[in-house]
């Protein structure tokens, strides 16, 4: 279990997998280096907590999950396998999964932002998509893409349909609102977090590693798996971003 040990745990998000062809050395490189990845988290007997955006892109239905994603759901079957503690906390490209995680691979999927003890450290987690104070116009997007309506209506249509109309929707509105907010503001709103009696908060979706020390506690931001593949180690109490590398 993650909470109430002194194992380490390791954060990750952004990985986007899917977002290119699977041909793509682009796409190549981040897979190759995520299930390497998994194997340290093995080696290791590590928790690891998915900050949202494993996948550009995904959408369950009760029989039918995208094909693209199978060699990374076979790999975080592998580390279920090996009991590996793995947490899922959704972003917004990924916030449709239903069911298929939990009840297949025992992987804990949470649909909104966690409260966990982590090394005696009181941390807060969240993907941190419309968390700033001026993302307003995310959050009422984010009203509309998360409405039961909107998700019970594309599950209603045939897979190939409904999975191609929620990707261009989840792809329009990455378009539309990429680069509103500085991540500077997720700063500030994980400061007002820390002073609620945090003493950790974690989020990712900025794209941008950052980790900050304020008198209150300490604000990480996971950053990206697809351009600077980094993350982050929680060891005796002590956090600290990382940078795996392609001889890691």
């Amino acid at each position: 279990m993650i909470q109430g040990t002194n194992r380490p745990i390791y954060f990750f998000s952004d990985a986007h997998i899917g977002r290119y062809p699977k041909e793509d050395p682009r796409e190549i490189r981040k897979e190759r280096n995520l299930i390497q990845f998994f194997q340290k988290v093995m080696d290791e007997k590590a928790g690891l907590i998915v900050n949202g955006d494993l996948f550009d892109f995904w959408f369950e239905y009760k029989k039918v999950i995208p094909r693209r994603c199978f060699r990374l759901c076979y790999e975080l079957n592998k580390l279920r396998k090996a009991d590996i503690d793995v947490r899922i906390v959704v972003g917004n490209h990924d916030y449709w999964m239903r069911d298929f995680f939990q009840q297949e691979m025992g992987v804990t999927v949470y649909h909104d932002p966690i409260s966990l003890t982590l090394h005696g450290l009181r941390t807060f987690i969240a993907h941190g998509d419309g968390f700033a104070q001026k993302d307003y116009k995310y959050r009422a997007l984010k009203r509309v893409i998360r409405h039961p309506f909107i998700i019970g209506t594309a599950r209603l249509m045939h897979p190939d349909a409904g999975i191609w109309l929620v990707e261009k929707i989840s792809t329009w509105g990455d378009k539309k609102f990429a680069d509103w907010i500085s991540p500077e503001e997720y700063a500030q709103s994980a400061h007002d977090k820390l002073k609620q009696g945090y003493d950790l908060v974690v989020f990712g979706h900025t794209h941008q590693p950052d980790l900050v020390r304020f008198h209150e506690g300490i604000y990480l931001n996971t950053g990206n798996w697809f351009h600077d593949f980094s993350y982050a180690s929680l060891k005796d109490g002590k956090i600290e971003v990382l940078y795996w590398t392609d001889d890691s």
